[in-house]
């Protein structure tokens, strides 16, 4: 790829920011909101971090997490009766579902990172600020790391889960989710410093709350305008009844 092609890639993304980053961000949020409801109920005594425990920790403790979760769930009480439970699905089972969904989670918190960096390299260039493009490619290769380890260390979690864990897949586990977690770290970091630092974060949401918030008092006073009128002209209109 050539200078000018990885120039356009960025003037792209940085062009059609809001189309690209707020559908990625609510699909991202649904996600993590799902992830950590279903994270509560993976909570046991062998693991009190739910499914982080199982990544972090060694074969043995991997075992009896296992265990741990070949319980089904507790059931929920019906609202009648005469209504027919359904029967609850064991911890393990969520927790599949939960390393699965978290392997489309990655993807789209990387699309996060990639969106976000390349529109502040399109910014640089556009400022001509002296920042070399070749930063941006380490910066978009850290997010391609960080995703590959965090698909390596769901891929080794579903071995767990199936019964095919091994202590060499325990030691991938914790090497790659502290990995990811570093180089995560590291990207958000280098994005808040570059956006309070470099383009004036800070001062913007200060800005952008000032004025929201003279937004909210104006339609304030429009509001108790109208409802003062209303109430005067509904006072009005009962002294004319009463003549």
């Amino acid at each position: 790829m050539n200078l000018a092609s990885q120039n356009r890639f960025y003037g792209f993304v940085a062009r059609n920011f809001h189309r690209l980053f707020w559908p990625v961000l609510a699909i991202a949020l649904v996600l993590l909101l799902l992830q950590l409801k279903d994270q509560a109920a993976l909570r046991t005594d062998a693991a009190p971090m739910g499914l982080a425990s199982l990544a972090i920790g060694k074969y043995a403790v991997d075992s009896a997490i296992l265990a741990s979760w070949k319980s089904r769930l507790p059931d929920i009480p019906a609202d009648d009766f005469c209504e027919v439970k359904a029967e609850q699905p064991t911890r393990l089972q969520m927790a599949h579902a939960v390393v699965t969904r978290d392997l489309v989670l990655i993807l789209f918190s990387s699309l996060l990172f990639i969106i976000i960096l390349a529109t502040l390299q399109a910014e640089r260039d556009a400022k001509q600020m002296g920042y070399s493009v070749a930063f941006s490619h380490v910066l978009l290769v850290c997010v391609g790391l960080a995703g590959l380890f965090g698909w390596i260390n769901d891929w080794a979690l579903l071995r767990f889960l199936v019964g095919k864990g091994t202590p060499a897949l325990s030691v991938t586990s914790q090497v790659t989710v502290v990995a990811a977690a570093l180089l995560l770290l590291a990207l958000s970091l280098y994005i808040l410093f570059v956006l309070i630092f470099r383009h004036y974060g800070l001062q913007w949401l200060s800005n952008y709350i000032r004025t929201k918030a003279l937004q909210l008092f104006r339609f304030r006073l429009i509001l108790l305008g109208w409802s003062s009128s209303r109430r005067r002209s509904g006072s009005w209109t009962r002294g004319r009844t009463c003549w």
